[in-house]
């Protein structure tokens, strides 16, 4: 086991005398437990070869190039800071079974960018924080996702077409993009106070929206589409939520029931499945909002309210 630390005062470095430099490591961790710390990764192919562990009770943040996940190499993540992340990449692409095991209660280690781009499976359990402006880059493989938790820092992207089990996006003044289609098999949840919005892509939601974020401006410009056909799902939370676009699609019918108000801005869409609303838990559609859809077997059960009237 090789265990990188700071000793003293600057950023500890790991460099080759040029990018040919390559060093294969068994077990590494990473550890923080005095103080904040940055690793630089330089000019240097790194592999692990059976584990990596981000530990830690202070700040960590790991910059530079690529930390190759090689054969069946696991990554735990411990570090309690809550704070973290970096430029580096922590690259999966072996045939291999591989996992992320992540921190418990409610403790996230925070990432730097993850690509995974593996032949084989890989998976996830606890809660798995990704760093501040830092990319989760999901290309080929088999995701088993459990039941872990992914949370989104700050200005956070996500690429590809990726299956989550729970996933968070934390309120920091943050814009979250994705480039594909994600699902979600549990709970999708807005948190924070400040600014937050999520663009670009689509969710599909097998359970429920919770929106906890307070900030008026805050929004879900990703069109989401509830579409699980086994059980009723829900728009709840502690703030009023606010979507873009949303889509009930319960082929096997069913309800969306709204347990906090919720305004859609640009469209809702009815294609099968009922939006159940009452007069504290009201469904607004905004001046610009449009519907489409909407049968004997797809409408809105209870009160609306159209603002304007144009659309």
């Amino acid at each position: 086991t090789v265990v990188f630390k700071k000793a003293s005062s600057g950023q500890p470095t790991i460099a080759g005398s040029s990018i040919t430099a390559a060093v294969d490591f068994y077990d590494v961790i990473f550890d923080a437990p005095d103080a904040t710390t940055l690793f630089n990764i330089n000019s240097i192919y790194f592999t692990v070869n059976h584990s990596l562990t981000i530990s830690g009770d202070e700040q960590l943040f790991i910059n530079g190039d690529t930390i190759l996940m090689a054969g069946s190499s696991n990554l735990t993540l411990s570090n309690t800071s809550g704070t973290g992340g970096g430029t580096a990449d922590i690259n999966f692409n072996s045939s291999s079974t591989q996992t992320i095991t992540g921190s418990t209660g409610t403790d996230y280690t925070k990432l730097p960018n993850i690509i995974i781009a593996k032949s084989g499976t890989l998976n996830l359990s606890g809660n798995i924080g990704m760093g501040g402006t830092t990319y989760l880059d999901y290309r080929t493989g088999t995701i088993s996702e459990g039941s872990s938790s992914f949370l989104f820092y700050h200005d956070n992207t996500i690429k590809g077409k990726m299956e989550f089990y729970d996933v968070e996006f934390q309120g920091h003044s943050s814009d979250y993009y994705l480039t594909d289609t994600i699902v979600i098999d549990n709970d999708l949840l807005m948190t924070g106070t400040a600014v937050n919005t999520v663009n670009n892509g689509v969710i599909k939601l097998n359970k429920d929206l919770t929106y906890n974020n307070t900030h008026s401006s805050s929004i879900f410009n990703t069109p989401i589409e509830f579409s699980n056909t086994s059980i009723d799902q829900a728009i709840q939370g502690s703030a009023l939520a606010r979507v873009y676009k949303l889509t009930i699609n319960k082929i096997n019918g069913g309800n969306v029931v709204l347990t906090n108000p919720t305004t859609v801005i640009h469209s809702l869409v009815l294609e099968k499945g009922f939006l159940i609303t009452d007069a504290t838990n009201l469904l607004t559609l905004s001046s610009s909002c449009t519907v489409t859809g909407g049968d004997a077997t797809t409408f809105v059960k209870g009160p609306v309210k159209k603002v304007g009237n144009s659309a």
